[in-house]
């Protein structure tokens, strides 16, 4: 298996342990709630009270490429590098450059991660692996 080959399956592998997005979800308070006052049948009067709401934190993460759907595109490109190297045919090392490269492109939304640089990367190294004299 030539080197730009192997350096493409290990960025391939590595996306998927990279952060492909974030979200958040904002701290929001609770509403409160009033008791009426009342007077009972003895004349003995209680007051109303308030209960005050209560703030629940937000939370700030990341999407990993094991959560994401870029993970398809990561397995379907090592797949087709497997089969070029088992078949033979380094024509299918353009076919993992471009489904490296749809992954890519499809999880852009998201900004510039490091999940997508890392599979971007895959994809040129996947595109001149198949360029190159094969050595299978």
């Amino acid at each position: 298996m030539s080197r730009l080959r192997a350096v493409g399956l290990a960025l391939a592998v590595l996306a998927l342990g990279l952060p492909w997005g974030a979200y958040a979800v904002p701290g929001y308070v609770t509403t409160g709630y009033y008791t009426s006052g009342y007077c009972d049948y003895d004349g003995y009067c209680y007051s109303g009270t308030y209960q005050p709401g209560y703030y629940v934190p937000g939370f700030d993460g990341s999407v990993t490429g094991t959560t994401s759907t870029a993970r398809f595109f990561v397995v379907g490109a090592v797949l087709l590098v497997v089969l070029a190297w088992r078949l033979g045919r380094p024509r299918l090392l353009l076919g993992a450059a471009s489904v490296c490269a749809a992954g890519v492109v499809l999880h852009l939304t998201a900004g510039l991660t490091g999940g997508t640089v890392a599979l971007a990367l895959a994809a040129v190294c996947f595109g001149l692996a198949a360029r190159r004299p094969a050595r299978l």
